[in-house]
């Protein structure tokens, strides 16, 4: 790795020491959530019932790309075999 420019090394270690604090107030947050055997995350979820379906099918993004990509190119084999067998029988004739 390339040495750190000396005018950064602050920089980099504000960086450093934000990014765990961030990282531990999430999973402080997340404790508190859950605790108790999930009621508050419970709460949350029935006053927010279209949000939690909508992230928890993760925007869906599975379901649309088998739709417009996944389906199309898995019946392309088919439909290229079917139109190259017609081809060759009408050759044959």
């Amino acid at each position: 790795m390339p040495p750190v420019k000396p005018e950064l090394k602050s920089f980099h270690t504000v960086l450093l020491v934000l990014s765990v604090v961030i990282a531990a107030l999430g999973l402080a947050g997340a404790a508190w959530f859950y605790a108790r055997n999930g009621a508050r995350a419970e709460r949350a979820r029935l006053q927010m019932q279209p949000l939690h379906r909508l992230l928890s099918g993760k925007y869906y993004i599975d379901e649309l790309y088998e739709a417009l990509i996944g389906r199309p190119i898995a019946g392309f084999p088919t439909a290229c075999s079917c139109a190259l067998v017609t081809d060759c029988c009408s050759m044959a004739r």
